[in-house]
């Protein structure tokens, strides 16, 4: 049986101020890093977890990304497999 770990929106919110502020600042080494721990979060949680790295995270993240997409485009590129999965879907639910 897989255990799963909880996720607390506390430590999502923390990712999402560095991750923004790292990305702010062009430092795609460190962007990445992130978005590797997030991944790791991702996959060993469960559904509401999931939801809460999202919504939290994921949607925060890119909507950021996408509005100065011109200077910070990279980032996008840098997303892991599951967090890009993700963010396809999250582009698909809002765009029906």
């Amino acid at each position: 049986m897989k255990i799963q770990q909880e996720v607390s929106m506390e430590e999502i919110d923390t990712l999402k101020g560095l991750a923004l502020a790292l990305i702010e600042a062009n430092d795609e080494s460190r962007v990445q890093l992130i978005y590797h721990r997030v991944e790791k979060l991702y996959t060993k949680t469960n559904e509401h977890g999931k939801n809460l790295i999202c919504n939290r995270f994921l949607l925060p993240i890119s909507s950021s990304i996408e509005l100065n997409h011109h200077q910070q485009k990279q980032f996008l590129s840098l997303l892991p497999l599951e967090l890009k999965t993700a963010y396809c879907k999250q582009i698909n639910h809002t765009s029906l």
